[in-house]
């Protein structure tokens, strides 16, 4: 499966972080980014099945438009916090490098306080609606799965990026640039 390139363990200024955060780094290396990539390329063949089906024989798999749906949903929030944390995030480098120190860490101060509270937000929203759609017992469309398995996916999202923001806080609190990418993507 696709993974991020980390180039060398060296590179990173990171990677002689806390222990907890090599474990995390090596489940979202080894799990999340590959469990990600084949729920993607399956909506991708589903897809592709879907059309094929409707132009060569005239039929349609009611389940498959859910199913994609799903499947891209879940794509997209298992690596929602991943990505960030890798520097794939937009970032104007160019005004940013020039301003003093102090105003520096004074923006990433603000970023850290504003990803933890959008973060924040989302977890809590995540939770509201996982247990308001547990509690009424919502079913999908034709599968008949429960809502809420499918709907938690904000939750999980939600919580990796909130996580990856409390990581940048303690990085500014220690006087660290937390944004800064590990590689570069045109080396």
């Amino acid at each position: 499966m696709a993974s991020p390139n980390h180039g060398s363990a060296g590179s990173d200024p990171r990677a002689a972080g806390p222990r907890w955060l090599r474990a995390l780094d090596a489940f979202e290396h080894r799990w999340l980014w590959n469990v990600s990539t084949a729920l993607m390329l399956a909506a991708a063949g589903i897809m592709l099945l879907e059309a094929t089906a409707r132009t060569l024989f005239s039929t349609s798999y009611h389940w498959a438009e859910e199913v994609v749906r799903y499947f891209v949903l879940w794509s997209i929030f298992l690596v929602f916090g991943l990505a960030p944390r890798r520097g794939h995030f937009i970032r104007t480098e160019l005004v940013f490098e020039r301003c003093p120190l102090w105003l520096r860490r004074t923006f990433n101060s603000a970023s850290c306080l504003g990803g933890l509270l959008f973060s924040g937000v989302l977890v809590w929203a995540g939770w509201v609606q996982t247990l308001n759609l547990q509690r009424l017992g919502m079913m999908s469309e034709t599968m008949d799965l429960p809502l809420w398995i499918v709907k938690i996916s904000l939750l999980v999202g939600a919580v990796l990026l909130f996580v990856y923001f409390l990581y940048c806080s303690v990085l500014v609190f220690r006087g660290r640039d937390p944004y800064r990418s590990a590689h570069s993507e045109n080396t």
